[in-house]
C-alpha cells in the first residue's frame, strides 16, 4: 500500500512542545480538526491518517509507560471524525491506537469501540507502534507512506516496515 498521508501532530498542538499527551487523554474530533487547521493540511477522502500521541518516545526509554493500563489515544469522537473525513487507513505512535483502557460505556458498555467503528464497521486498517517523532521534529505533516504488507495467509494482523517519502528531510 502507498499514498498520501497526514500526520496530525496533536501532541505538539496540545502541550506545545514534543512531551506526551497525558495518559488519561482522549483524543476528540475537535483536537483533531484542530491540530489539522494549525498544520495547515486538509484530510481527503482515501487518506491515511499518522497521529502522534508523543508515546513513541516511551517504547524505547520508558517501556513500563508504553505498555502501563492508561495510555492516551483516539477516542470514539476522534473515530468518528476519521471516518467521517474519508480516512483509508489510521495509525499511531501507541500500543492500541484508541485510548487505554479501550473502554466506552455510551451508549452501551463496549470493549475497543473505537477498533469495532473502523475496522469491523467501516473497513479502515489501523496501524500501532509508529515512530512518528522525527518526522514531526521536521514538521513534515504531508508525505507518501509506504506499507508493504507480509504474505500471511488468514492472519488478522502482522508486522510492518513503513516508509515515508518526502522532499522535506
Amino acid at each position: 500500500m502507498s499514498n498520501r498521508t497526514v500526520l496530525l501532530d496533536v501532541a505538539r498542538f496540545i502541550n506545545g512542545d514534543d512531551t506526551p499527551l497525558a495518559a488519561d487523554f482522549d483524543i476528540t474530533a475537535s483536537h483533531l480538526k484542530r491540530t489539522a487547521k494549525s498544520q495547515g493540511v486538509k484530510i481527503k477522502k482515501g487518506d491515511t491518517v499518522f497521529i502522534r500521541t508523543g508515546w513513541g518516545q516511551y517504547f524505547a526509554n520508558n517501556p513500563q509507560q508504553y505498555i502501563a493500563e492508561h495510555a492516551a489515544g483516539v477516542g470514539v469522537s476522534g473515530a468518528q471524525f476519521l471516518i467521517k473525513a474519508g480516512a483509508s487507513v489510521v495509525g499511531n505512535d501507541t500500543l492500541t491506537f484508541e485510548k487505554r483502557p479501550p473502554i466506552a460505556t455510551e451508549p452501551s458498555f463496549q470493549v475497543f469501540p473505537v477498533h469495532m467503528m473502523l475496522l469491523a464497521d467501516n473497513g479502515i486498517y489501523i496501524i500501532e507502534n509508529l515512530f512518528l517523532e522525527e518526522l514531526a521534529k521536521e514538521k513534515v505533516y504531508e508525505f507518501i507512506a509506504i506499507v508493504p504488507p507480509l504474505k500471511i495467509r488468514g492472519g488478522t494482523g502482522s508486522a510492518l516496515r513503513v516508509f515515508a517519502l518526502t522532499s522535506n528531510l
